[in-house]
């Protein structure tokens, strides 16, 4: 029999405990289904609204739980709107502060869902008018099929870029006068007169009937004509109208002027009669 020295105990110690106290390392097999955003890219203008619907693609699915974060100073949690249909089951449905969780059953009870299928649609406002912003699946998110976490891990991830749109400037039309065009299109039409030489105008022919120009000339001129005859006749009616108004007021204050002294004299004449009659009335007592 082998004698066991103090070395070997110590050294076959040793190893035990290095087994005994070695960390254990669990491996998880990788599930078949997957998460995605929709859409998974694109530019937004600042206060603008940025709608993500989320997608499960698996097989043989009851529950699905997606698990999201944003960037809260870039974007605003706004609602979820749960998609109609197969998912029609809710468990949970919150957002803000950075974190977005929706939990959804497949209804009615004992069916499942295979394919890709809506979850629900996120609404965010765009808060930054500059850079881009990502929207991740954390890994507490699951999908499961009968109890089972069957979701692939993977963060099928989506990036928005964010921009602010330029002014719009309008322009004014520019200003289409004809007057003021004319008189500044060609200045040395008005400047310069035209001439013309004696030898190269041909002398005038006679003619019997007066063409339309002479017509027109001395219409123009029958009009400067009679014009100062009709405003001289305008302005005499005026002056009569004046004067006859003007006599007609002076016979009214003659007239009442009379009146008023027809109405002394009458009143003189009662007076004596009354005068007379009581010296009468006096005399014969």
């Amino acid at each position: 029999m082998k004698k066991l020295t103090l070395g070997s105990l110590l050294t076959t110690l040793g190893f035990v405990l290095s087994v005994a106290l070695a960390p254990a390392t669990i491996t998880y097999a990788a599930g078949s289904a997957s998460y995605t955003l929709s859409p998974s890219t694109g530019s937004y203008n600042i206060n603008s609204t940025l709608s993500v619907a989320v997608y499960e693609d698996g097989t043989s699915v009851n529950v699905a739980t997606a698990n999201l974060s944003y960037n809260s100073s870039q974007l605003q949690f706004v609602s979820i709107s749960p998609a109609s249909g197969t998912f029609g089951g809710d468990v949970s449905s919150t957002g803000g502060s950075g974190v977005v969780s929706i939990s959804r059953y497949v209804t009615p009870a004992g069916t499942t869902a295979t394919g890709n299928v809506e979850i629900a649609v996120i609404d965010f406002t765009v808060l930054a008018g500059t850079g881009s912003t990502t929207i991740d699946f954390t890994s507490s998110s699951m999908i499961e099929n009968a109890g089972t976490n069957v979701w692939d891990g993977v963060d099928n991830s989506a990036t928005y870029n964010l921009t602010t749109p330029s002014p719009v400037i309008t322009t004014p039309p520019a200003s289409t006068g004809s007057g003021s065009s004319s008189s500044t299109s060609n200045p040395s039409k008005r400047s310069t007169p035209t001439t013309t030489s004696s030898t190269s105008t041909p002398a005038p022919t006679k003619s019997s009937t007066p063409t339309s120009t002479n017509n027109s000339q001395n219409a123009s001129q029958k009009n400067l004509k009679t014009s100062p005859k009709k405003t001289s006749n305008n302005s005499k009616k005026s002056t009569r109208t004046i004067a006859a108004r003007t006599t007609a007021d002076k016979y009214s204050y003659a007239g009442l002027f009379l009146l008023l002294a027809a109405f002394a004299v009458y009143l003189g004449y009662i007076t004596q009669r009354r005068q007379l009659a009581t010296a009468k009335k006096e005399n014969k007592r």
